[in-house]
């Protein structure tokens, strides 16, 4: 496509055709806590009661069954077979399982000085990764037994892994104190690195300032990359960058200090991404785009204060899981991502960078 039709595509977000597709029903939620993309999608709602993301409940780790082990929401989750939830237990040094309902289900105790931290399940191998904050390592399960760890020395050691994601025979780790996002190669027991993105902190392509939140699918890997505030689309099994999405400020597309990011397949096909920063949740386009906002409010939108981190997609792209950190939760979403038109869908890594709509002048100055 040429720079001509890629910049009539972005006319699209202000069809109805488009937003009329993903909107909230009027009924179930205040406007006054709904960034809407445009009039249209406002005018939308009135008329059409599909949602793309919808929140369903909070799992809290103040529930007296969680609160008396010490138990509280750090960070990440995994959604594992048959519903069940995977999230690290820092005060118990362990990764505790719960049911989608909040019950308590096991603890898997790691071994001594583990912490682990940022868990993806591997859906093919059945294998559950995660980084070991205090070893510097990456560890890994195996029906629910923790397996020998794997580190490295000299240039190649960690120093703050912050969490994991796995694509096929790929495994990445962000490390956010190199600033870096480190790819390995899964496909037998030696792991080997096949490469280093980023590592030297900075705003350019390919560049990070304290990368977090990592998404992979389908060759495509998706980077929240906090201190520039900003998502980084990455292609290929030796990835190499795509594009940058959002940048600092409050308008929809743009982020403040994104933490957590999920790859979602719609019904018509491809893939669309969602964000979470410390205040609110965003569906956006692979081009950026900005599809729907979910800010804090009121039941049943109670997404709670600030402190939102990771995102999790459950099995079949049916849910979404939230961490806030802060009010010590789990939020559970339901997924339905209609039909889009294709291009919106689409990944096609020749288009130019998308940039996002006007951010607000005051900027992304929120703080934790």
């Amino acid at each position: 496509m040429n720079a001509a039709a890629f910049d009539a595509a972005q006319q699209v977000t202000s069809n109805a055709d488009l937003l009329s597709a993903i909107v909230f029903n009027l009924n179930l939620v205040d406007l006054a806590h709904v960034a809407p993309v445009s009039k249209d999608w406002l005018a939308a709602t009135q008329t059409n009661s599909v949602c793309a993301l919808r929140w369903v409940r909070a799992i809290s780790g103040r529930n007296p069954e969680l609160a008396q082990t010490g138990f509280y929401f750090h960070r990440h989750v995994a959604e594992l077979p048959d519903g069940v939830l995977c999230v690290p237990d820092v005060n118990n040094r362990g990764l505790r399982l719960l049911s989608d309902t909040g019950a308590p289900l096991q603890l898997i105790q790691a071994p001594l000085n583990v912490q682990p931290r940022g868990p993806a399940y591997d859906w093919s191998t059945q294998y559950l990764y995660m980084v070991d904050t205090a070893g510097k390592r990456c560890v890994r399960t195996k029906g629910r037994v923790f397996l020998p760890s794997l580190s490295w020395d000299g240039d190649d050691a960690l120093l703050t892994p912050d969490a994991c994601a796995v694509d096929g025979n790929t495994l990445f780790i962000s490390d956010s104190g190199h600033d870096r996002v480190i790819v390995l190669d899964i496909s037998n027991d030696d792991f080997w690195r096949r490469g280093v993105l980023g590592g030297e902190s900075g705003d350019g392509d390919g560049q990070f300032n304290r990368p977090q939140g990592l998404a992979a699918r389908s060759g495509l890997l998706a980077v929240a990359d906090a201190g520039n505030c900003r998502v980084q689309l990455f292609d290929g099994p030796e990835p190499s960058f795509v594009r940058s999405i959002g940048r600092s400020g409050d308008a929809p597309g743009c982020f403040t200090e994104p933490r957590g990011v999920g790859l979602v397949g719609a019904r018509s096909g491809g893939l669309l991404l969602i964000v979470a920063e410390s205040r609110r949740l965003q569906l956006l386009t692979l081009r950026g785009e900005p599809l729907q906002v979910l800010a804090p409010g009121p039941a049943p939108l109670r997404l709670g204060p600030l402190g939102l981190w990771g995102v999790a997609i459950g099995s079949g792209d049916t849910r979404a899981y939230v961490v806030n950190t802060i009010s010590n939760e789990l939020h559970l979403l339901t997924l339905d991502v209609p039909h889009l038109p294709p291009h919106h869908c689409a990944v096609d890594w020749n288009q130019a960078q998308f940039e996002a709509p006007g951010a607000s002048e005051s900027g992304g100055d929120d703080t934790d």
